[in-house]
This record gives structure tokens, C-alpha cells and sequence, in this order.
């Protein structure tokens, strides 16, 4: 014979088909794989902001030591002529030079590639 469950218990209280209801646990949110990318990008972002001003200031100090440092005058031999400049003309127009070389180089071969 089945024992008899006492009535003012939870037990008693339901039928023997019945089971208790069990608090469950709020399920563990995951978090996609964009959601922790779009964090990592907001870190890097916000440390990339931190160094610009620091970079920037480096910067400007190298500029100005370039500047103080290489005034001094240098002659420079084009083979039929000679001219007197300061080497910081001459270290500007060659640096000028090798981006307009550089930057018409990479610009014909893109043009190679997407075939205009």
C-alpha cells in the first residue's frame, strides 16, 4: 500500500502524477562571435585613440630636431651643374620624389590588375 503524504506539505498537495516545479535557472546568455568582435574592435579603437595624441607630440618634436638639425647648407652635383641648398630642401624634394615614384608605380599596377 502507497503511503499516504501529509496534506499541508507540498508533497501531499499534488497528485502522485504530478512532479514539483523546479526553479530553473535563467539560461547562460552566449555572445556571438560579431558581438565579442564588436567589442574587441571598441577596445582597439579606444586604444588607438589613447596613443594619438602622444604619437602626434612625438611627432611634432621629430619634426621641428629634422628641421633644427638640417639647416646647415650642402652642395649637391647634378653632373652639368652644381647648386647650395639646405640639406632639409634637399631631404623634402628627394622624400617627395619617392612618394610621387611610389605612388605612380602602385597606380599602374592596379591598373594592370583591373585591366583599364
Amino acid at each position: 500500500m502507497p503511503a499516504r503524504r501529509r496534506a499541508g506539505t507540498l508533497w501531499g498537495a499534488m497528485s502522485e502524477h504530478q512532479t514539483p516545479e523546479r526553479e530553473q535557472a535563467p539560461a547562460p546568455t552566449q555572445s556571438t562571435g560579431s558581438e565579442l568582435g564588436a567589442g574587441r574592435s571598441r577596445d582597439l579603437t579606444s586604444r588607438v585613440n589613447e596613443m594619438r595624441r602622444p604619437a602626434m607630440i612625438a611627432l611634432v618634436i621629430y619634426a621641428v630636431l629634422l628641421i633644427v638639425l638640417n639647416t646647415h647648407s650642402v652642395s649637391i652635383s647634378f653632373v652639368f651643374f652644381t647648386i647650395h641648398t639646405a640639406l632639409l630642401v634637399l631631404i623634402a624634394v628627394a622624400g617627395l620624389l619617392g612618394f610621387a615614384g611610389g605612388y605612380l608605380v602602385r597606380r599602374h599596377k592596379d591598373a594592370d590588375r583591373t585591366g583599364t
